[in-house]
């Protein structure tokens, strides 16, 4: 098992969650809940980057998954994520020393596993207030608020292009042996999708910042 945030080693997980967050031990062994999962996380924009979640979002910024098709529970799409990259965790209850799934990226949507740790509930809060008083740069003084910067980033990535969208295969070639041309043109288009989709989630990640000097909004 991949080593915890922090070095903080995972809960045992209880047969029944009492309070707080959703008990997931269960979902986490079901294989079409990690594809229904994945297939919402794009991840296009690389390693380092942040990746946005392109399901259901949360009134708090937060993606949101239904498990067990209608009238199911309801997952938040991080701490699903988190278990399915380091381990099923015992739910804790909604107190001030909770541990919760922190984004060290600000970006409340994203799926990237490198961008999450361990905090307690009371920390998440401080660090939440803190990191806001940074400046224009962080996602946290976007004017649109959590939830539509949330919905503005996936909205513009699938409508740049379809997702998932998985990269055209080949079978392998003689020395000297040309790719077909059906091949080489859904190569092509599909290149030209990624890029599509890579400017779309740039340009809505940027941050709306009004200019009362200027009287117009521009891009920061």
């Amino acid at each position: 098992m991949t080593e915890l945030p922090l070095g903080l080693p995972a809960h045992d997980p209880p047969a029944q969650a009492t309070s707080g967050e959703l008990d997931l031990s269960a979902w986490l062994r079901d294989d079409s809940v990690r594809a229904r999962y994945y297939a919402r996380v794009y991840d296009e924009p690389g390693p380092r980057a942040c990746w946005p979640w392109l399901g259901a979002i949360s009134s708090s910024g937060h993606g949101e998954l239904q498990l067990g098709g209608r009238g199911g529970p309801v997952a938040k799409a991080h701490r699903l994520g988190f278990q399915i990259a380091y381990g099923p965790l015992a739910p804790t209850p909604p107190a001030r020393f909770a541990l919760v799934v922190m984004h060290t990226c600000d970006e409340h949507s994203c799926q990237n596993p490198a961008h999450w740790q361990w905090a307690t509930s009371g920390d998440n809060t401080r660090d939440y207030y803190q990191r806001g008083k940074l400046g224009v740069a962080s996602p946290l003084n976007d004017p649109r608020g959590r939830q539509a910067r949330a919905m503005a980033i996936r909205d513009a990535v699938k409508a740049a292009g379809p997702w998932p969208d998985e990269q055209p295969s080949a079978t392998a070639l003689r020395p000297g042996e040309a790719y077909p041309e059906e091949y080489v043109d859904a190569f092509d288009q599909w290149k030209h999708r990624k890029a599509a989709r890579l400017a779309a989630y740039r340009e809505a990640i940027a941050l709306p910042i009004w200019q009362e000097e200027a009287g117009q909004l521009r891009l920061f």
